[in-house]
C-alpha cells in the first residue's frame, strides 16, 4: 500500500526519533511548529524528547517570545511532550499569557503533565474570567489529586458555568474529597440534568452514608438517568439500601440493570436472597440477559456467601443451563473451600471435604549419653566416676 505523502512524512519523524541522531533536531523543531498536520507536528515532538538534545530546550523556549499567539500555542504544545522539569515551569508561566487561545492550550496541557509543580498557578487560573481556561483548570487540578485543591473546587460547585461546575465534581471525587457531600447533595435539586446525575455518582464514589437518604430518594426521581445513577448506592454499600433497590430491580429494564449491578456491590446475605429470587423469576419467565446479568452480578458479589450461593444455585440447575457454569470460572481461586466434580456431561461445583487434622510426627526419644562411659578428657577418670556414682 503506497502511504500519502502527508503520512510520509509523519512515519519519518517517528523514525528519526528512533534513531536518535541530533542531527535531525533543526527539521524536527521546524516541523513540530510549523507543519499544517497535526499528527506530524506531535510525532516531531515526541521524537525530539527522545533525541534529548540540550539545543531542542532553548530554542523551544525562545520562540515563546514569539509576537503570533499561534507559534506559541504550537511551542506550547511541543514542549508538553518533552520530559524536562523546566518544561512545566514555563508552561504554568504561560498561564499568564495575554492569549486566550494560548491560556486555553497551556491549561489543557499542564492537565496531561500532571507535575505536582504547578498546583498554585493552576489555583490562581481558576479565576479566570474564560470559562475554558477555568474548564481546564479544574480538570488539571483533579489529574494532580491534591488535596488542599478541595475547598476551590468545592466552592466552584456554584459557578455559573454547568461545564465548571461538572469538571469540579469529577475533580474532587479524583481528590476523594468527602467534604464536598452538602455541596453535592444540593446539585441533586439542580435544574440542570447532567449535573445531577454527575452529582448522584460522585456520592457514591466518595462512598458518603450522609448521601444515602437523598440517593435512595433520587430511585423514584421522574429522572430516568438520576434513578440509574442513584444506583451508586451500591458503591456506598450500605445494606439499608437493599429494600429500595430491590423496589427498583422491579421498575423498567433500565432501572433494573442498574438496581441489580448495586445489590451485587452491597453483598450480604440479603441482597443474595433478593438476586437469587430474581434469577428464579427470570427462568420462569425465559428472560435469558436477565439471568446473565444476575449471575454475572453474583459472580462479582462482594462477599463469599453470595458467591456460595451463587454455586448452589448452578449445580441446581447444572442440567437445564451448562453453559452458566462458565460464569463462575474465575471463582476457582476466590474460593478455596470448593472444588470442581464430574456430574454427567458436566462438571458442578462442590464443597471440599475438611482437611484431616495432622498429627505431629513421632520423634526418637532424644539420645542420653552415659556419663560413666564418655569421661571427658582431663578429668581423673577415678573422681568423675565418683561424683556421678559411677559402679567402680
Amino acid at each position: 500500500m503506497l502511504l500519502s505523502s502527508e503520512e510520509q512524512i509523519e512515519d519519518a519523524a517517528e523514525v528519526l526519533g528512533r534513531n536518535k541522531d541530533a542531527r535531525a533536531v533543526d527539521a524536527l523543531i521546524e516541523a513540530a511548529i510549523s507543519d499544517e498536520s497535526a499528527q506530524t507536528r506531535s510525532n516531531s515532538a515526541y521524537a525530539l524528547d527522545r533525541i534529548d538534545d540540550p539545543r531542542t530546550l532553548d530554542r523551544l523556549f525562545a520562540m515563546l517570545d514569539s509576537d503570533d499567539p499561534e507559534a506559541r500555542v504550537r511551542v506550547a504544545e511541543a514542549l508538553r511532550k518533552i520530559k524536562d522539569p523546566e518544561v512545566s515551569k514555563v508552561l504554568a508561566g504561560l498561564l499568564e499569557d495575554p492569549d486566550l487561545k494560548v491560556r486555553k492550550t497551556v491549561s489543557l496541557e499542564l492537565g496531561k503533565l500532571k507535575d505536582p509543580s504547578t498546583f498554585d498557578a493552576l489555583m490562581a487560573t481558576l479565576d479566570d474570567e474564560n470559562v475554558n481556561v477555568r474548564l481546564n483548570a479544574v480538570y488539571a487540578l483533579g489529574q494532580l489529586k491534591n488535596p488542599n485543591a478541595a475547598t476551590a473546587l468545592i466552592a466552584l460547585l456554584e459557578d455559573a458555568s454547568a461545564g465548571v461546575r461538572r469538571n469540579s465534581i469529577e475533580a474532587l471525587v479524583s481528590i476523594g474529597a468527602t467534604g464536598a457531600v452538602d455541596g453535592l447533595l444540593k446539585i441533586l435539586d439542580n435544574d440542570e440534568p447532567r449535573l445531577r446525575r454527575k452529582a448522584a455518582q460522585a456520592l457514591g464514589k466518595l462512598k458518603c452514608l450522609k448521601a444515602v437518604d437523598a440517593l435512595t430518594a433520587a430511585l423514584e426521581s421522574d429522572d430516568e438517568y438520576l434513578r440509574a445513577n442513584a444506583a451508586a448506592l451500591g458503591d456506598i454499600a450500605d445494606h439499608s439500601a437493599v429494600g429500595p433497590l430491590t423496589a427498583a430491580a422491579k421498575d423498567t429494564p433500565y432501572d433494573r440493570h442498574h438496581a441489580i449491578s448495586a445489590l451485587g456491590k452491597i453483598g450480604g446475605d440479603e441482597a443474595a436472597q433478593v438476586l437469587i429470587s430474581i434469577f428464579h423469576e427470570s427462568m420462569e419467565s425465559e428472560d435469558k440477559p436477565l439471568q446473565d446479568l444476575v449471575l454475572h452480578v453474583l459472580a462479582r458479589a462482594r462477599d463469599n456467601m453470595s458467591a456460595s450461593r451463587m454455586e448452589v444455585l448452578l449445580n441446581a440447575h447444572a442440567e437445564k443451563y451448562p453453559d452458566y457454569i462458565n460464569t463462575v470460572n474465575h471463582l476457582r481461586n476466590q474460593l478455596p473451600g470448593w472444588t470442581y466434580a464430574p456430574s454427567g456431561s458436566h462438571n458442578i461445583l462442590i464443597p471440599l471435604p475438611p482437611l484431616p487434622k495432622a498429627n505431629p510426627p513421632k520423634l526418637p526419644p532424644p539420645k542420653v549419653e552415659d556419663p560413666c562411659v564418655n569421661i571427658p578428657i582431663g578429668h581423673s577418670p577415678s573422681m568423675w566416676k565418683r561424683q556421678h556414682n559411677c559402679p567402680q
